[in-house]
């Protein structure tokens, strides 16, 4: 009947996660990015962490796949070590920490060479939300003919 087993399902079911992990890891520079990236593309991602290392595992599983209605005794998804044996926790700090360097001398190359200023995207967008909050508290009264009348009332009183 051409049917798939479910070990046959579970394969494909791993490798399409290495592949949209390979590809999360192409933009994701610290793990945060990562597991956002990770949701956007439908699966949750759930890292393990332990006081010595930091994150030492991490547990994916496809957000179609997970079902809250029945009680489970074992973790739904698979670990980083069941989806694929080459690609460790430590080769994926590694990938992000070269992703943020690779960020960060991207913002340097972008550097005015007159001014020897950094531009700093986040800093920017600061600048420009400090910008509009003091336009909208300037002061937006300007004195009109009606004061006269109004000071001229005051002092009648």
């Amino acid at each position: 009947m051409n049917l798939k087993t479910d070990v046959e399902i579970g394969k494909e079911k791993k490798q399409q996660m290495l592949k949209v992990l390979q590809n999360c890891l192409k933009v994701s520079r610290n793990f945060d990015d990562l597991v956002d990236y990770m949701r956007r593309c439908g699966y949750r991602v759930t890292l393990s962490q332990n006081v010595k290392d930091g994150i030492s595992g991490m547990r994916i599983v496809r957000l179609k796949d997970i079902n809250d209605q029945t009680q489970r005794q074992y973790h739904p998804g698979y670990k980083l070590s069941e989806i694929t044996s080459k690609l460790k926790i430590k080769d994926i700090k590694e990938i992000l920490n070269r992703n943020a360097e690779n960020h960060q001398s991207a913002i340097f190359s972008q550097s005015n060479p007159q001014t020897n200023e950094i531009k700093h995207p986040e800093k920017s967008a600061l600048k420009e939300i400090e910008n509009a909050v003091k336009e909208l508290l300037k002061p937006s009264y300007a004195p009109a003919a009606d004061d006269e009348l109004l000071r001229k009332r005051k002092r009648r009183r």
